[in-house]
């Protein structure tokens, strides 16, 4: 008797748990409706800060904070969302409207063609899509196997052989997919600029000379930190150091 009501408890806890997001998303999205976009910042921040993320909810936090002049956090968050789903277009819609806003106009490196077609096919999926598409393909491939050991007929191992290989082969194709971006996203650190005026330095030093002047909502690559600063790279090749209280990573 114990133990069932024990374990009602659990269930009644775990329930309640889940719901909690949800029931601040909802309560975020009516504040927003009604143009209440400091409370619906409180309301997605709260969902944000129990360890829930997701596209929509970045997508929402920054649509409130564009809506309440918060540029650099509007950039930030539009930028998260697009890590967990690649190619969303209304967060990419809303980012080009966001970035259209920002002082500074960098253009970026031409990249060599085929260098550029890579980057895009790995961006084209985030990490888990492409976990997901391997166990995809590695199940069809143990189907194919136990066709082939189990058939009795000779058309049937054969069906299962050459579907085998072809699965096989689509298997190690998306695992290297995979492993590149996997490798790409955790050896590329980048950040956006939230403090609305920054010089940045030629070295970690705040008395050193100043490079160039960045404005809020810029985005940039971390290529190395020394003690309370780090060195930042442009896309369009300029390089200096910031304190890493002027920005967010991604």
């Amino acid at each position: 008797m114990i133990k069932h009501l024990i374990f009602a408890l659990f269930i009644s806890l775990v329930a309640i748990l889940s719901a909690q997001p949800e029931t601040l998303l909802r309560e975020g999205n009516e504040l927003y409706k009604a143009e209440d976009y400091s409370g619906a910042l409180n309301k997605y921040s709260a969902v944000l800060n129990e360890g829930f993320e997701s596209p929509v909810l970045y997508f929402n936090l920054g649509n409130a904070h564009f809506r309440s002049g918060n540029l650099g956090e509007a950039i930030l968050f539009y930028e998260k969302g697009l890590k967990l789903s690649p190619g969303d277009e209304d967060i990419e819609y809303n980012l080009a409207i966001a970035k259209a806003r920002t002082v500074d106009k960098i253009e970026e490196i031409p990249q060599i063609f085929l260098v550029e077609w890579w980057d895009t096919l790995l961006a084209s999926f985030s990490v888990s899509t492409w976990g997901i598409f391997l166990l995809l393909w590695f199940v069809l491939f143990t189907i194919a196997v136990a066709i082939f050991i189990t058939a009795k007929s000779g058309v049937l191992q054969r069906i299962g052989f050459w579907s085998g290989a072809v699965f096989l082969s689509f298997t190690i194709i998306v695992g290297l997919f995979l492993f590149a971006d996997y490798t790409r996203e955790t050896s590329r650190i980048e950040g956006v600029l939230l403090s609305e005026v920054v010089s940045v330095k030629v070295s970690p030093d705040k008395n050193s000379n100043d490079a160039f002047i960045l404005h809020e909502g810029v985005k940039f690559r971390i290529e190395d930190n020394v003690g309370d600063w780090s060195r930042i790279k442009l896309s369009d090749g300029k390089v200096g150091w910031v304190n890493k209280t002027t920005y967010e990573i991604i």
